[in-house]
């Protein structure tokens, strides 16, 4: 099946698109775990047929969703983090609360590939990023697009302090 064109929008609120486009991209057909439905995010990994498990807690987003994926990914109210060993891809853009500590989560776990939303320095914050999640060594952190940030596990070194 020939993958569709890339997306382009310019919305303000779906400024984190191009990058998490690349990254789902790049996924193939691994896993993507979703935390939080939206406007934008769900519907990019249905129309790229993405394998993803979507962490929604709310009934109406959850009901979209599952209304989007038709059925071909699965939606949950809760994350089994054992999920976290599997993914190729995970997403964070659900929760406030939730999202520093799974990002916390993904980064000890060594999830190959992490984007998070609303990661600019005037929000930070308010989503429980810390400065910490930014300076990992065993990631290249970048920035792509304003309030969104990349975490890309670099291949190991081989060396004992490559954990």
């Amino acid at each position: 099946m020939k993958k569709p064109p890339p997306m382009v929008i310019t919305h303000p609120t779906a400024s984190h698109l191009p990058a998490l486009e690349f990254a789902a991209r790049e996924a193939g057909d691994g896993l993507v775990i979703e935390h939080g439905a939206g406007l934008y995010s769900t519907p990019l990994f249905a129309r790229l047929g993405c394998c993803v498990v979507c962490v929604e807690t709310h009934p109406g987003w959850a009901e979209w969703a599952s209304w989007v994926y038709q059925g071909k990914s699965a939606v949950v109210a809760a994350l089994d983090i054992r999920r976290l060993a599997d993914a190729a891809l995970v997403f964070i853009d659900g929760p406030a609360d939730e999202r520093g500590p799974l990002l916390s989560t993904c980064i000890e776990q060594g999830v190959p590939t992490i984007v998070a939303h609303d990661t600019g320095p005037k929000t930070r914050d308010y989503y429980g990023y810390k400065p910490h999640h930014f300076m990992v060594t065993r990631y290249e952190v970048s920035h792509p697009v304003d309030r969104t940030t990349v975490w890309k596990l670099k291949p190991p070194m081989g060396v004992p302090f490559d954990v």
